[in-house]
């Protein structure tokens, strides 16, 4: 969903299920909907038209919403009691926005599901061997994102 839509990880995990619609591939990122946005803006934004990713998104909304209430979270929380596991209509917590969206495992399914190779991130043996063998472009890209990661 955030790679179709381009939206937040933020605005996803605050997403009521009434925002989205997929016959006209829109999402409604409104705050008044409870949609938590950057600076509170609101706007109305499209999904890419990727059929691959969409057929996904697809079947994900109709089982969500026929499991939970149009203002539950469209990515819906779980509830684990005594190990039964069901959704949950209940709004999401704070640290919800800041679930790992962007982990090594989501990057390894989206890349399934986009048909391109699986990534493979060096490890530590491998990394000197890996800078080797970028262009000189690709290497100064690398450099700027270690510095802007080391200078946070």
């Amino acid at each position: 969903m955030l790679f179709v839509s381009g939206m937040r990880a933020g605005a996803l995990g605050s997403l009521p299920i009434e925002a989205l619609d997929l016959a006209n591939r829109t999402v409604k990122q409104w705050p008044s909907l409870g949609v938590a946005t950057k600076n509170g803006k609101s706007a109305t934004t499209y999904l890419l038209d990727i059929p691959e990713l969409l057929d996904v998104i697809e079947r994900w909304d109709s089982f969500i919403r026929v499991h939970l209430p149009s203002n539950a979270a469209w990515y819906a929380p779980v509830d684990n009691h005594r190990g039964d596991q069901q959704f949950s209509a209940d709004l999401v917590g704070f640290h919800r926005n800041y679930a790992p969206l962007t982990s090594d495992e989501v990057k390894q399914r989206v890349a399934s599901l986009t048909g391109q190779a699986t990534i493979h991130l060096p490890t530590d043996g491998d990394l000197t061997e890996f800078l080797r063998g970028l262009s000189d472009t690709q290497l100064s890209q690398a450099l700027v994102v270690a510095a802007e990661r080391l200078a946070r």
